[in-house]
């Protein structure tokens, strides 16, 4: 038997205790007033981040704060898992056909384009940010990493495996700054590379 497994040596702690461990991490970001930045993946991981965050909201065991879902992909998928509850889990296929809405809560924002995704910045107070990739490896969440990262009053929370020499992967290595490539402007332009501090804590949830 061959068998890939990402996380074969490794033992999850139960869903109670990670959501705890999440709750925590919400509480004490939100009381440094700064923003939770979430690098994850589109299926299935952020499906799962989103149902926690929510229920943790809905239960009142953090604070409320907007939450935004940037990432078109994963606005994508959460409607597939929306559209097709005959594969959840039985009880989460009852609290469905009782009328529970899973992914949606008032907190909760789908960002749809690029020009929303920059104007996150705009929302001042605390505040957390889902958004692929889920290694920093590409994708939107890198423009909020050189927003954020800077800042000691927020958090980047990595939720999976990193791989060697991703972004994510230095920071669970304790890097202290980083060389991100700035957007460029002109079209066809070699983007710069832009020397970037991190001074945002950087917190572990697998």
């Amino acid at each position: 038997l061959v068998m890939e497994s990402t996380y074969g040596d490794k033992v999850r702690p139960e869903d109670a205790q990670r959501r705890e461990r999440l709750e925590n991490i919400i509480e004490e970001s939100v009381s440094r007033g700064g923003t939770l930045l979430i690098p994850a993946f589109s299926t299935e991981r952020t499906q799962d981040l989103i149902y926690e965050i929510r229920t943790l909201m809905v239960e009142k065991r953090v604070p409320s704060v907007p939450v935004f879902i940037d990432s078109p992909l994963a606005q994508k998928i959460t409607r597939a898992f929306v559209a097709h509850p005959e594969y959840f889990a039985p009880a989460m296929r009852v609290r469905v056909e009782a009328g529970e809405e899973l992914f949606t809560f008032s907190e909760a924002r789908f960002v749809e384009n690029t020009e929303a995704s920059k104007k996150i910045n705009e929302v001042h107070g605390p505040k957390i940010i889902l958004a692929g990739s889920g290694m920093s490896s590409g994708g939107r969440i890198l423009a909020h990493e050189r927003e954020y990262l800077p800042d000691e009053h927020s958090t980047i929370l990595i939720v999976g495996y990193q791989a060697v020499g991703t972004i994510g992967r230095k920071l669970i290595e304790g890097v202290k700054s980083l060389d991100m490539y700035e957007p460029s402007a002109t079209r066809g332009a070699r983007p710069a590379k832009e020397h970037i501090p991190v001074r945002a804590k950087v917190e572990t949830l697998y």
